[in-house]
């Protein structure tokens, strides 16, 4: 490994300088998005569940009290048609299900617990529980299983969008070091080629000095000791 740190050149070293750092900063970066990214559709996510719960715990209550079975049933199997809503049961105070999405739940204890939160590599569904109860009677309870289906679609195309964008702005980074740096170095690839010409006893290569930096005053001297060494040789 170390030969071969050892035969990169310099602008190969210096492109790697720049890869490492720009990975570095790139992977914060993407992990720093996804996870403002993550928070924003989770919080669309929970808005509308919640926007789901309330708007069908309010239309239920009339028909509770006034025990309309049949418009209860409707509301419930109209709901489970909306692409997040995987079941929706109804609890009476004593945790018994009287209504359901799915019949063969109806008549047994309620045995769906609420999910503690949306983690992506948890639960399948999301249940959450919605009170239904008016001034002075309680109904207990509306239960709502959510898929989370969508979610994971939603945080797996975040990811992938997030890294795709990285791996392009390094790839154009590296691009655009490459040739920032061959453009810089072209003065001391010059620079090393006369100076190869005067080790074989020929002066007559001069650098092309266009700058004032210390690349500048490198190729200053340079030609300064060639004209020297051409006057001696005379």
């Amino acid at each position: 490994m170390s030969n071969f740190r050892w035969q990169l050149g310099l602008r190969e070293k210096l492109l790697l300088v720049i890869f490492l750092v720009s990975t570095i900063g790139f992977l914060v970066l993407a992990i720093n998005r996804v996870m403002i990214l993550e928070g924003a559709i989770q919080s669309r996510t929970l808005f509308r569940m919640e926007s789901i719960g309330n708007i069908l715990s309010t239309e239920l209550l009339p028909k509770l009290i006034n025990k309309d079975q049949v418009g209860t049933m409707l509301l419930l199997e109209t709901t489970t048609r909306q692409p997040l809503v995987d079941f929706v049961i109804v609890v009476d105070p004593e945790s018994n299900i009287v209504f359901s999405s799915e019949p063969q739940l109806e008549g047994k204890m309620d045995s769906f617990p609420n999910t503690p939160n949306m983690d992506y590599f948890g639960h399948d569904q999301f249940i959450r529980s919605f009170p239904i109860n008016n001034d002075d009677q309680e109904f207990g309870s509306l239960k709502i299983g959510f898929s989370l289906a969508q979610y994971r679609s939603d945080i797996q195309k975040t990811i992938a969008w997030s890294a795709s964008l990285s791996i392009l702005s390094l790839i154009f980074i590296l691009a655009s070091s490459w040739m920032i740096i061959t453009m810089f170095l072209r003065p001391l690839v010059e620079i090393n080629l006369v100076l190869e010409a005067v080790s074989r006893g020929d002066y007559s290569k001069h650098v092309s000095v266009s700058s004032n930096d210390l690349i500048g005053e490198i190729g200053d001297k340079v030609n300064e000791i060639n004209d020297k060494l051409k006057e001696m040789a005379k």
